[in-house]
């Protein structure tokens, strides 16, 4: 049975420190048309111009004063407007998701004939002392009840591989490294996976349950390494959702616990 110090209230692995991918933020330069006058109006404005100029009236041999008169109704010529340019942001209008909404994606992820309790969230920056986004659940096997966490950051996919770990690359095209822990429960199996849109998930298989005062209880590993890596790729799972999600979020999980060691 493997337990922790009561004064460490968790012990697992932070988020791989990954450079994010560029969003898209630059817009194109706006382009400007060129209004174009043409025919007589366009002679008539160039003859008014010049004559101006120089003081007096221009008349084109045999014609009048019509054309003058012409050009000094139709005004200065219209400043020309900018065209609209669409966004090329992926994220335009999306929040960053929240540990509750992480909790959900999980669950929706999941085969809906596994059961599943022991739910924790929290969101990075928003959850005092919290600078992670996290999310717990155990599911129930045939084998017994097993713990899952799963963190969610924005990272690079090109960065995944180092010259310390090797890199794989599941059906979906997600990159994806596994290390195992076994002197730390919390951390047996742990699948790092880095989605093409730059959503890094970091998934922790126990082989205990959460701190529960007085220790880590025994559990199962929940997933096999196959099963993870398809949960870890689920494009449903991503760093950033609508703000309509995450409020529908929080009204699936009004109260929610914290995470424990």
């Amino acid at each position: 049975m493997h337990e922790l110090p009561s004064d460490i209230p968790r012990n697992e692995l932070p988020m791989l420190d990954l450079t994010p991918p560029s969003t898209g933020t630059h817009r194109p330069a706006r382009r400007r048309r060129a209004r174009l006058l043409g025919g007589a109006v366009a002679t008539t404005l160039a003859v008014a111009g010049l004559a101006a100029l120089l003081g007096g009236h221009l008349r084109p041999t045999g014609g009048t004063d019509d054309t003058v008169q012409l050009a000094a109704a139709a005004g200065p010529a219209a400043s020309p407007s900018p065209s609209a340019s669409p966004t090329t942001d992926p994220d335009a209008g999306l929040v960053k998701v929240t540990g509750r909404a992480l909790l959900g994606q999980l669950l929706d992820a999941l085969p809906p004939s596994v059961p599943t309790s022991g739910y924790a969230a929290e969101t990075a920056y928003v959850d005092e002392g919290s600078k992670e986004t996290v999310a717990q659940v155990y599911l129930s096997t045939p084998k017994g009840t097993g713990m899952l966490r799963a963190f969610v950051s924005s990272a690079s996919p090109d960065k995944v591989c180092t010259a310390q770990t090797s890199c794989r690359v599941d059906g979906r095209g997600n990159k994806y490294t596994v290390s195992h822990m076994r002197d730390n429960c919390i951390q047996d199996t742990v699948i790092w996976m880095v989605h093409p849109d730059g959503t890094g998930i970091q998934l922790n298989l126990a082989s205990c349950l959460a701190w529960d005062g007085t220790g880590n209880k025994k559990g199962v590993v929940p997933l096999t390494e196959e099963e993870a890596v398809r949960l870890a790729g689920d494009p449903g799972i991503r760093r950033v959702i609508t703000p309509a999600a995450r409020d529908a979020a929080q009204a699936r999980f009004p109260e929610m616990p914290r995470l424990t060691g």
